[in-house]
């Protein structure tokens, strides 16, 4: 990505090109990011990053304590820091941006990966590990619609190139990945199961109401066979057929 985007003439017109002298103001997300005067930025944007950040790891911290799940807390928490960390050490000390084609000034400052992005992706891929299976499709789609909007809006008010944003998104999936290949097999969090997967369990409510009704429906076939005269236990008749003895003689 950044080879392709950055590096290259051709990655840098095509990026620059979006970027018109019409200015960020006509965009509706325009303003909820900080930018305009007076208005109230859409964390993490403006001067929200670190509290959103401080906010973000204290609430991971607190689910951790509350459900006692030390090993995927300290892997969310990872992630977040992670991802937050790498940005910031990429775009300002590791990844460079050239300039092959001779842009203006405003747009030759180093940005990839973007810091902006990078929290709420990371926040999004860390949630669903401290969070309990019933919640956690809950809060991977809040946390997914909060990295969109914030996407949106760092690209809206121009302060970020869609490479910026893919690179802060891929950075937070190699966190994650790496954070889930640490943990034991039986601390990584599964699917969520549904209704039916619940109920093949046996371990679960749903698997011992359904061995009971199994049970149930057993015992009223027995009792039906009963009941029409076939015997459920030792030999049986069939279409009057009678059991030979050992010499071929009939009881």
């Amino acid at each position: 990505m950044y080879l392709t985007a950055v590096c290259t003439p051709f990655g840098q017109r095509a990026e620059n090109a979006l970027i018109n002298g019409n200015g960020a103001g006509p965009a509706w997300i325009y303003d909820w990011s900080g930018t305009a005067y007076d208005s109230p930025a859409l964390p993490p944007l403006d001067d929200t990053a670190t509290p959103t950040l401080i906010a973000g790891v204290a609430v991971i911290v607190a689910v951790t304590l509350v459900r006692q799940c030390r090993r995927q807390g300290c892997a969310a928490a990872g992630v977040v820091i992670g991802t937050l960390g790498g940005a910031e050490v990429l775009s300002k000390l590791l990844l460079p941006r050239p300039d092959p084609v001779h842009a203006p000034v405003r747009l030759t400052d180093p940005s990839f990966p973007s810091g902006h992005v990078a929290l709420p992706a990371g926040r999004a891929l860390a949630a669903p590990l401290v969070a309990s299976p019933r919640t956690r499709p809950y809060v991977t789609a809040v946390g997914t619609l909060w990295l969109a909007v914030t996407a949106a809006a760092v690209q809206a008010v121009y302060s970020h190139r869609p490479s910026d944003v893919l690179g802060a998104m891929l950075l937070a999936c190699a966190c994650h990945g790496l954070a889930v290949r640490l943990l034991p097999p039986a601390a990584v969090p599964g699917p969520t199961p549904g209704p039916r997967a619940a109920g093949r369990h046996p371990g679960t409510v749903g698997g011992r109401c359904a061995r009971r009704r199994r049970t149930r429906r057993l015992r009223h076939a027995v009792a039906g066979l009963r009941g029409g005269g076939l015997p459920v236990c030792g030999p049986a008749r069939v279409h009057g057929a009678r059991p030979h003895g050992p010499r071929g003689r009939t009881w």
